[in-house]
């Protein structure tokens, strides 16, 4: 186990002080996270947050045996640990966390996936091509979980905190794991969730519309995305941007400034990497691209829609320095699904498909896709969040009502608003009442649909993709689209 001399990470914090104990004698190994599960030896770091102070948790972590406790103020914490003061405790966690950890990260190529859609998807196909490759586990953090080799630990956000990043890239480089690839939300960006992380690669999947409670304006979201170039991406490493996205050349323009070796890939616009052509229908997949303006490369997938095609052009992008174009189109012809996106869990007289959908232009985008390999009806099943930008509700209905049969509004997670208004709100975007029905419970929702399924219908379940839970009020439920689903087929069919 590696530790570190409490002095040593101290030469990174500037101006401190010691209320008690005797730094030079102290190994620290680790940074704890919280004082519950901190370990013996780790130090424990206090910072004021929005909801709680880590000053009121120091007695705790002392308990626990933190080898050091880093304070703004004084606090009674017992003897033992030694106990620090500074002027800005967060910034001495980023300082003493980058440090600690700074040979693990020297030891693995790292991979930042931004954008409002795709992120997950395009992570796992990194992760594919690289395996492919190197025949090696990977490490992959994000929506779904943050996967360690074959160890999956369950994921709260997109991008974990600062220190948990740190933590399990620590993990990785001892399992001698090589490459680690991260989701990078646009909270994490702007939070600083990210900081002293340094990609050798970064990825602009798409900007639209979303997270409007957080950022309040496309601009300030769009800001929040260009982080990923401005401060983690390093000096001449490799920049993917879909040219057919708003924001491209935004993100092109800091590439630039950084020198980074730029990757468009397009189906729309000239690019690095373009699409010659295409075929798709609900099983899967053809395509044609062309790469560097001299391979052409002929691919294979079962994944549905062009949305996929960008994806598997950002994975290609992405890991363009480190893998050949043959070993890329065997990984893709491999690869499977990703839980939640556009994934098949029924496929026999009518079709199901989950995907994680949630916005107005991902449900377009679905929508679009699904309508183009349709036999018959489409049928929607979805909601909005509580608790989330609200200006997007009525626009999610005029979308789904655009490209569907039959919709059925919803719940999705309503947390501590009244689902039945918010339904209300989605339903302001729908002209043709006709086309729609309403239920508050999901699960009664997924149920009508199964019911009213005819032959070679697709029933699209948007909203939730691999969550196993519904927030209500301040309560998570079990529950999960797809299991919901398979167990209203089997009820029908008994």
């Amino acid at each position: 186990m590696k530790t570190m001399k409490l002095t040593g990470l101290l030469s990174a914090v500037p101006k401190w002080k010691i209320l008690q104990g005797d730094p030079d004698n102290t190994p620290i190994k680790g940074v704890a996270e919280t004082a519950s599960t901190l370990k013996k030896g780790e130090i424990f770091i206090c910072i004021k947050g929005y909801t709680k102070d880590g000053h009121d948790f120091a007695a705790e972590a002392a308990k626990n045996g933190a080898a050091a406790i880093i304070v703004e103020r004084p606090v009674k914490a017992g003897k033992k640990a030694v106990i620090i003061q500074v002027k800005d405790s967060k910034a001495a966690m980023f300082a003493i966390t980058d440090m600690f950890y700074a040979d693990a990260k020297k030891k693995l190529k790292m991979i930042g996936v931004t954008g409002t859609k795709g992120k997950t998807t395009v992570t796992y196909l990194v992760e594919a091509i690289l395996k492919e490759k190197y025949k090696k586990d990977c490490a992959v953090l994000g929506t779904i979980g943050f996967k360690i080799g074959k160890k999956v630990y369950k994921a709260e956000n997109t991008t974990p905190s600062n220190i948990t990043i740190h933590r399990l890239l620590g993990e990785a480089a001892d399992k001698g794991i090589r490459h680690a690839i991260i989701e990078s939300s646009s909270h994490a960006l702007d939070q600083g969730r990210l900081k002293n992380i340094l990609f050798d690669a970064a990825v602009m999947t798409n900007v639209t519309r979303d997270h409007f409670d957080y950022h309040k304006t496309f601009r300030n979201y769009l800001k929040a995305k260009l982080i990923i170039v401005k401060e983690n991406l390093k000096k001449g490493g490799l920049l993917a941007v879909n040219a057919d996205s708003k924001g491209a050349e935004e993100f092109i323009k800091e590439g630039r400034i950084k020198k980074a070796e730029i990757i468009r890939y397009a189906i729309n616009k000239k690019a690095e990497i373009s699409l010659l052509k295409h075929k798709l229908d609900i099983n899967g997949m053809n395509f044609e691209l062309i790469v560097q303006k001299r391979v052409r490369a002929f691919f294979t997938s079962i994944l549905v829609g062009q949305h996929n095609i960008y994806n598997i052009m950002a994975a290609i992008a992405a890991t363009s320095r480190m893998v050949d174009i043959k070993s890329a189109v065997t990984a893709i012809k491999k690869f499977t699904t990703v839980k939640g996106r556009l994934d098949k869990v029924y496929s026999k007289d009518f079709n199901v498909v989950v995907d994680f959908a949630h916005t107005p232009d991902s449900l377009d985008q679905i929508l679009r896709t699904l309508n183009e390999l349709k036999k018959n009806r489409i049928i929607t099943v979805f909601g909005a969040g509580g608790e989330r930008d609200r200006g997007k509700r009525p626009m999610m209905g005029a979308a789904v009502e655009k490209y569907s049969d039959l919709m059925i509004v919803t719940s999705d997670n309503p947390r501590s608003e009244d689902p039945a208004l918010i339904i209300k709100e989605v339903m302001a975007g729908v002209k043709r009442k006709d086309k729609a029905l309403t239920a508050v419970d999901r699960g009664e929702a997924i149920r009508i649909a199964v019911k009213a399924a005819q032959k070679d219908d697709i029933i699209l379940l948007a909203g939730k993709g691999h969550e196993e839970y519904q927030i209500i009020g301040d309560v998570k439920h079990d529950f999960n689209d797809a299991k919901e689903a398979l167990k209203a087929i089997k009820e029908l069919k008994r």
